[in-house]
Order: C-alpha cells, then structure tokens, then sequence
C-alpha cells in the first residue's frame, strides 16, 4: 500500500508541471485564434514618410502625410551644387507602399497613385478597435547570446484589448533598412 501511494505522489507531482505548462500555452495562444480584424491597412517600408528623387542637377524633397483621410505628397525641389558628384538616390529613395489584407493575410504592393486613391485614417487604432505594432524577432530570454544571423525580417502584430495576432508583411531586408511604418487604415476605396 505505501509503495501504490509514493507512485500516485509521484506522477502527481510529475504531472502538475505538465499541466501548468499545458495551462500556460492554452492562454497564449488560443486567444488570438478567436480575433478576426476586418479592416485593412496601408503600410510603408524604405524611406517613408519623407524621401529624396534627382532629375538631373535638381533634387526634390518628398513629404508624404495623410491628410483629410488622403495621403498627399508634398514636394519641395531646388538645384544641387554642381561641384558635388551626385548622391546616388535612386538606391534607395523611394519606399515601397503596401496594402494589407487583414482577413486573407496577404499583401499587394501598391504604386503611389494606387496609394492616393483610398480614404484613410491616420488614427493608431482601426475602426473595428485594433492596432498595429511591429517588432522584431526575439530570440527568448537570453537574446544576447543570439546574433539572429542573417534573419533580419520584422514582425507584425494585430492586437486588441484581449489577444495578438501575428501577421505576415512583404518585406525585403536587403533592400529596406527601414522599419515598417503605419500608413493609415483603408476605410474605403474612391
């Protein structure tokens, strides 16, 4: 009879941290299976929301805003000194503008023009009541023993009052050593 006891006081005691763990994930997870955003976004990566383009000998200065739920671009040009050989610009000037499915979680790359046509809001929460945030990967508790390598990618998170959800966004860390950036949310198309 004492031995039957020492075993159920083992597996007991085996078994809490099981189910602590088990317990834990449920939490984490499961929440943001439930949340369904319906509201797409804009978002920018590269230079956004200022950038510089070069025709010739003149250079003009960008500025993109949402304005009156539009986004408009300012443009500001003057000469460049011809004494100076010409910054190459066209690296990695202009940004990359993407419009985001939230309910397919797909992207599709956006011209300007294309950009200028949709209602925006420029508010951080979406009409529907979530937000956007981006961060990078991390690597558990102890991140200064991992470089990351060549992985540099970003994640991204559409989160309300109650749970996360990871999303994916076009991204090319070689090209773009900028982080993403909000543009506004599409509230509709004109």
């Amino acid at each position: 009879m004492e031995n039957k006891a020492s075993n159920i006081s083992l597996i007991v005691g085996l078994a809490i941290p099981v189910v602590m763990v088990l317990a834990i994930a449920a939490a984490v997870l499961l929440p943001g299976r439930n949340i369904n955003p319906t509201t797409d976004f804009i978002y920018a990566t590269g230079s956004y929301p200022s950038y510089t383009t070069r025709n010739g000998d003149t250079v003009t200065q960008h500025d993109l805003t949402v304005k009156n739920g539009v986004l408009t671009d300012t443009e500001q040009s003057y000469r460049a000194a011809n004494n100076y050989p010409p910054y190459p610009y066209e690296k990695e000037s202009l940004p990359h503008i993407y419009l985001h499915n939230t309910q397919e979680n797909t992207n599709r790359e956006l011209t300007l023009e294309q950009a200028k046509k949709f209602k925006l809001s420029s508010e951080t929460t979406s009409p529907d009541g979530f937000t956007v945030s981006f961060g990078r990967r991390s690597y558990g508790v102890f991140p200064f023993f991992f470089d990351g390598g060549p992985d540099n990618s970003e994640h991204a998170y559409l989160s309300n009052q109650t749970a996360s959800k990871e999303i994916s966004l076009a991204s090319d860390a070689s090209k773009n050593m900028y982080a993403f950036q909000l543009v506004g949310w599409v509230l509709e198309d004109k």
